[in-house]
C-alpha cells in the first residue's frame, strides 16, 4: 500500500508536468498575439521573435506541484519548508517577470535578489556553520556562516541566470541537479529534497520540449532562470547541511558542493576574468560563455547542451570515484576536474586553430 510520501512523490511531478504542458503553449500564443518579446542584446543567439516568458509556467508548475505534495503528505514540517521556499521564489519570480518586460538596472536586480537570498537562508535556515575540515577549517562563527551562505545564494542565482543562453542549457543542468537532489534526499531521508527535486523535473520536462524542439520556441527568460538559480542554491546548501549530519553517505561535503555547481561557477569565473582583462564591466553582455565557445566549434544548440551535460555527469561520477582520497587531495582533484572537463575542449580547439593558422 502506498504511503503518503509515495503519493506525493508521484503526484507532485505529474501535476507540475501537466500544468507546464497546458500553460506553455498558451504563453507562446499570447506572446505572439500581444508581441511580448524582450529586446535582444549582444549576448543573444536566438532570432528576434522568441517568447521569454516561460518562467511563468515554470513558477506555476513548481508551486502547484509543491502544494499538491503538501496536501498529500499532510506533514506540517514539510508544509513550512514549502511555504518558506515559495516566499523566496516569489521574490525572484516577480523580479524576473519585471525584468523580462522592462529591463532593470543592475542595482535594482541585486536589491531584490539580496532580499530573496536573505529570506531563503533565514527562513529555512541554510546557514553554514561548519566547513567540515575544508582547508583545515571546521566550525565558523554564525555571522561569518550567514554572510557566506548569503554570498553563495546571490552568486548562484546570477551564475545560473548567465547559463540561460542557448536551448536547453540551463534547464537540463537544473534537471540533472534536481534528479541528484531527489536521489540524495532518498539516501539522506530528506523527504523535502525528494519532493522538490522531482517537482522541478516534472515542470522542466515539458518546458525543455518547447525550448529545444518546438517550432515556436519558448525561452524561460529571467523569470525562469532566476527561479532556477535560487533552486540551485537551495539544493546545494540543503545537501551540504544533510551531508554534514550524515557524512557516511558522501564524505567530502564541501567538494561535492563545488562539483554540483561546477558548470555555473566555472562559466562565471571565466566570463568575469575575460571581461576584467578587457577592462569591461563584469555585468556587461557578451558571447564569452562556455556555451558560446562550444557553439564556435561548430556544434548546434542541442549538441552543445548534450555535450556539456555529459561532461557534468562525468564530473560527478569522477568526484564519486575519487571519494577514497584524503580531503586535501580530493579537493585538488575536484577543482582540477571542474576546470579541466569544461575548459579543456575549448583550450584544445584554440590550440588547434592556432597551429592550423600558422
Amino acid at each position: 500500500m502506498l504511503e503518503r510520501l509515495d503519493i506525493a512523490l508521484i503526484l507532485s511531478p505529474l501535476i507540475a508536468g501537466l500544468i507546464g504542458a497546458a500553460v506553455f503553449p498558451v504563453i507562446i500564443k499570447l506572446s505572439y498575439k500581444k508581441k511580448m518579446f524582450k529586446r535582444n542584446n549582444f549576448r543573444t543567439v536566438h532570432g528576434k521573435y522568441v517568447s521569454t516568458l516561460g518562467g511563468i509556467g515554470i513558477f506555476l508548475g513548481l508551486m502547484m506541484g509543491m502544494m499538491v505534495a503538501a496536501m498529500a503528505t499532510q506533514n506540517l514540517n514539510l508544509i513550512l519548508v514549502f511555504v518558506a521556499l515559495f516566499f523566496s521564489l516569489m521574490i525572484v519570480f516577480i523580479l524576473g517577470v519585471w525584468d523580462d518586460l522592462q529591463t532593470l538596472k543592475v542595482n535594482e536586480k541585486l536589491l531584490l535578489q539580496s532580499l530573496a537570498a536573505l529570506s531563503l537562508i533565514y527562513l529555512h535556515p541554510l546557514v553554514i556553520t561548519d566547513l567540515g575540515g575544508f582547508l583545515g577549517i571546521h566550525e565558523i562563527p554564525y555571522w561569518i556562516g550567514f554572510l557566506l551562505s548569503f554570498l553563495i545564494v546571490l552568486t548562484l542565482v546570477n551564475a545560473v541566470n548567465l547559463l540561460d543562453g542557448i536551448d536547453g542549457f540551463a534547464g537540463l543542468y537544473v534537471v540533472l541537479l534536481s534528479l541528484f537532489s531527489a536521489v540524495m534526499g532518498y539516501f539522506l531521508n530528506a523527504d523535502y529534497l525528494q519532493i522538490i527535486g522531482l517537482t522541478t523535473v516534472g515542470i522542466l520536462s515539458p518546458f525543455l520540449y518547447y525550448n529545444m524542439y518546438h517550432r515556436r520556441k519558448l525561452f524561460m527568460g529571467d523569470s525562469g532562470s532566476l527561479v532556477l538559480g535560487l533552486l540551485t542554491s537551495y539544493f546545494v546548501l540543503s545537501i551540504y547541511q544533510e551531508l554534514q549530519l550524515q557524512p557516511t553517505v558522501l564524505s567530502h561535503s564541501v567538494n561535492w558542493s563545488l562539483a554540483l555547481v561546477a558548470l555555473p561557477m566555472v562559466d562565471l569565473i571565466r566570463v568575469i576574468t575575460i571581461r576584467l582583462s578587457q577592462n569591461r564591466p563584469i555585468f556587461s553582455a557578451d558571447k564569452n560563455h562556455i556555451h558560446h565557445a562550444y557553439l564556435n566549434m561548430g556544434l548546434t544548440h542541442n549538441q552543445t547542451t548534450f555535450v556539456v551535460m555529459q561532461l557534468t555527469l562525468s564530473l560527478w561520477l569522477l568526484v564519486y570515484w575519487f571519494e577514497f582520497l584524503a580531503p586535501f587531495w580530493h579537493t585538488m582533484v575536484t577543482v582540477a576536474l571542474m576546470f579541466g572537463l569544461y575548459l579543456g575542449p575549448i583550450v584544445i580547439q584554440r590550440l588547434n586553430e592556432k597551429f592550423i593558422l600558422e
